[in-house]
C-alpha cells in the first residue's frame, strides 16, 4: 500500500473499533451433523458475522444462548472466565488486537484471504506443467466454446447485480450472507468493467472487475439466476480463464481473484486452488477471528476433521487441519495432506492427531517443496509449535520423519 492507504486502512480500523465498543457474548451448543460429536462453544462478537463460521462447524446453526457481554478492548483472560467446560473460544477481533490474542494462545484466522497469479503473456507457456485435471479442465472449457463480452453499459450492471449476484451469493451462502450494496458495487464498476461469459450469444454468468495500473482484481462473482447447472458447466472457471486472458493481451502483470473464505475445504477455495492460483492475506480487511481450542486432543481432532482453516501468523499464512489416522502410520498422513492442502502462499500446514490420546508420541514433520507438513500428539505441543517462531509456523519443532522417530520416555 501507499502512504495515504495506508493510513485510510488505518483509520478504518480505528473506526471499526470505536463503533463496536461492546460485544455480545454467547453460548453454542450441539453435536455436529457428521460426525456426532458434541461441541460447546463460546462466541464474542456479532452473531450475524460469525454464522458462517459457526455452520461449518456443525454443520448447521445451533441456537446461540446469551451469557452476556464484554469490552472489546478487553484482555483475553475476562472472556477466559466465562468459558468453563467449552470445547472451542471464537472470538472476532479488530486486526489491531490480533497479535496480543496470538501471544494468548489463539489462532488468528483471517475473515477472508486474496487468490490470485502472476500473468503470463505467452498462452503457449501459462498452463505449462498444469496437472492433468487442470488440463482436463481446460480442455472442457475449451470445448464448451464460451465467448465474453466487456461491458460499461448502466443496465448492464443492474442485470449484473440483480440477477447474478444476488442470487449466486443467496444461494450460496443461504442465511450467512453478506453482500456488498448496489452503491459500494457501484463505485468499483466506475474504475473498471463488467465481463460477461456468454454461452450461444446470451450472458449466463459475469464478473465485475476494477481495473488498475498493472493488476486486475475480480471483486464479485455471479451466476445467473444462481443457477447450478451453470455452475456444473465450470462458468466459474471458464471466466478466470478468459479474464486472465483479457488481462495478458492487455499487459497487465497480476490477476487478483478476490476474496474467498479461509476454508480450504471450501468449494470455491479449491477451484480456485485448482487453478495453481497462490492465497494471500486480504490487504484491506479490518476484522479477524480468533481461535482457541480447549477440549482434549483427541476430541479436537475428531471434532475438527472437516474444520480446516488458514490462519495468519506475524508475517506468513499457515494452514490448520486434524486427521483421525486415515492416512496409516505417520508417514501416509503427512504425504496425504500435503497432496490434499498444498497450496501456494503457505509455508506449514499443522495437523492435529487423535492417534495417541496420552500425548507421549513424538511430534514429526514431512518438509517437501518447500513446505513443512507437521503431525502433533497434543494441543498444548501445537501451541508451542504455533508461539515457536515469527511466522507461528513451526521452523523450531518437530522432528524429522527421516531420523525414524521413536517414542519417547
Amino acid at each position: 500500500m501507499d502512504t495515504v492507504r495506508k493510513l485510510k486502512y488505518f483509520m478504518k480500523k480505528i473506526a471499526f473499533l470505536v463503533l463496536r465498543s461492546w460485544q455480545e457474548v454467547g453460548l453454542y451448543e450441539g453435536a455436529q451433523r457428521e460426525t456426532g460429536i458434541k461441541l460447546r462453544v463460546l462466541h464474542s462478537g456479532d452473531a450475524g458475522r460469525a454464522m458462517y463460521f459457526i455452520e461449518q462447524l456443525f454443520g448447521y446453526l445451533p441456537e446461540r444462548k446469551h451469557i452476556g457481554s464484554r469490552f472489546t478492548l478487553s484482555t483475553p483472560d475476562d472472556l477466559e472466565s466465562m468459558a468453563e467446560d467449552v470445547d472451542l473460544i471464537f472470538i472476532e477481533l479488530n486486526r489491531l488486537q490480533s497479535g496480543g490474542f496470538r501471544e494468548k494462545g489463539y489462532f488468528i484466522v483471517p475473515e477472508w484471504v486474496e487468490f490470485g497469479q502472476e500473468v503470463i503473456t505467452d498462452p503457449l507457456t501459462r498452463y505449462q506443467g498444469a496437472p492433468r485435471w487442470l488440463k482436463n479442465d481446460l480442455k472442457k472449457i475449451r470445448k464448451t466454446n464460451f465467448q465474453y463480452e466487456i461491458s460499461n453499459n448502466p443496465e448492464d450492471f443492474e442485470k449484473f447485480y440483480s440477477t447474478m449476484y444476488l442470487p449466486y451469493v443467496q444461494k450460496r451462502f443461504g442465511a450467512a450472507t453478506i453482500t456488498k450494496s448496489r452503491n459500494k458495487m457501484s463505485e468499483i464498476w466506475r474504475k473498471g468493467f463488467l465481463f460477461f461469459l456468454l454461452l450461444e450469444g446470451n450472458p449466463v454468468a459475469g464478473a465485475l472487475v476494477r481495473v488498475e495500473e498493472e493488476e486486475i482484481t475480480e471483486t464479485a462473482l455471479g451466476i445467473l439466476d444462481g443457477a447450478e447447472d451453470y455452475l456444473r458447466m465450470g462458468v466459474t472457471g471458464a471466466i478466470y480463464y478468459h479474464l486472465l486472458d483479457w488481462a495478458a493481451k492487455n499487459n497487465k502483470k497480476y490477476f487478483n481473484v478476490g476474496h474467498t473464505r479461509p476454508f480450504p475445504l471450501d468449494g470455491i477455495y479449491q477451484n480456485k486452488r485448482k487453478c495453481l492460483m497462490a492465497v494471500r492475506p486480504d490487504d484491506d480487511g479490518v476484522m479477524d477471528m480468533g481461535i482457541r481450542f480447549c477440549g482434549s486432543s483427541a476430541e479436537m481432532a475428531g471434532a475438527l476433521r472437516r474444520y480446516s482453516f488458514v490462519f495468519q501468523g506475524k508475517d506468513g499464512l499457515g494452514l490448520f487441519c486434524a486427521c483421525e489416522g486415515e492416512g496409516g502410520d505417520g508417514a501416509g498422513q503427512l504425504e496425504a495432506t500435503f497432496r490434499k492442502f498444498n497450496i501456494k502462499g503457505v509455508g506449514d500446514i499443522a495437523m492435529l492427531s487423535a492417534d495417541d490420546p496420552s500425548g507421549k508420541s513424538p511430534d514429526i514433520y514431512l518438509e517437501k517443496q518447500g513446505v513443512k507438513v507437521h503431525l502433533f500428539n497434543g494441543v498444548e505441543r501445537l501451541d508451542a509449535w504455533r508461539k515457536s517462531c515469527r511466522t507461528g509456523c513451526g521452523r523450531k519443532a518437530g522432528i524429522p520423519l527421516r531420523f525414524n522417530p521413536k517414542p519417547r520416555m
